[in-house]
Formats: structure tokens, sequence, C-alpha cells
């Protein structure tokens, strides 16, 4: 193999690695970006990750439409961490990555949500993705990962699909 072929064959095996984590990432963002129309199911409302972002937990505030989410039955997508190594729990952390809250420093205060189920669920059927549904609330909690800036009083978890 000669020099000028090494150079054409190292920046192609780059150029398609790059372009298959920029895949990946992509995918990832396109999961969690919010909706043009902040879709409603029925009185459930569908909030994103990147909708909660907007909360400034320093100064406890954000924008008015987030603040108007307190107290309202809502719908989002994400990871259950849990709290305690049980095989049911009634209270568990809801993050939008499964990597969150298993390194430190743990995601910020308003990328977590504290979760009360209603019932025990089983840990071993959460490794994936799921969609919570539940009343959230805006709010300043402690958990073993840290500050938390909302809570939901959950009432049901379902299997994620696209």
């Amino acid at each position: 193999m000669t020099d000028s072929q090494k150079l054409i064959n190292v920046p192609a095996i780059a150029g398609m690695t790059l372009t298959f984590v920029a895949l990946i990432v992509g995918l990832a963002i396109w999961m969690v970006q919010p909706s043009d129309d902040k879709k409603v199911d029925g009185p459930t409302k569908e909030v994103h990750w990147t909708d909660l972002r907007q909360y400034d937990f320093k100064a406890h505030t954000g924008p008015a439409w987030l603040l108007a989410l307190n107290g309202t039955p809502i719908k989002i997508a994400g990871y259950v961490v849990p709290m305690e190594s049980r095989p049911v729990t009634k209270e568990f952390v809801f993050v939008p990555d499964q990597l969150a809250c298993v390194h430190v420093p743990p995601p910020p205060p308003n990328l977590m949500i504290y979760v009360h189920s209603d019932k025990e669920i089983k840990i071993d059927d959460l490794a994936g993705p799921q969609w919570l549904f539940g009343t959230l609330e805006i709010t300043d909690s402690t958990s073993p990962f840290g500050q938390i800036s909302y809570v939901v009083k959950s009432n049901k978890l379902e299997i994620y699909r696209l």
C-alpha cells in the first residue's frame, strides 16, 4: 500500500465514523425535541425535556407557559432510575438519558423528575425508555442524586415506542 493510499483511507474511515456518531446524536436529539403544537392527548399535555430545561432552578423561575404547567397532567418520555436496590418501588427518579444519575455529577435539577407512583412497579420491567404519565409539580426537592426541580405524582408508566 502506498503512502497516498493510506492518506485517502484514514480520512474516509474517520469520516464514516463521524457520520455514524452524528446520526446517533441526531436521533437522540430528535427524540427529545418539543413538538411545535405542544401536542395534547385529551387532558394530558405532552412535554419534552427541552421544555423542562428552560426552568431556571437557581432563580426558581421560568417562562410563564412552563410555570402554567404546575398541577397539569403530563406525559413525558424518559428513563427510570431506581433510588434503592429493591425489586419493586413506588419512588424513583425519571431522566432524559439512560446513563443519567449513574455518574458524578448528576444531571442538573431541571433535567430530573422525582416520581411518586400510585402503585409499586417492578424495576426489572423498566430497562428501556418509558412514557411517564402524572401530575407535574414544579418545586425544589432533594434526592440521593441531588436537587430536583420537578415532582410527578404518577398514575401510569408505559413502554415508549416510536
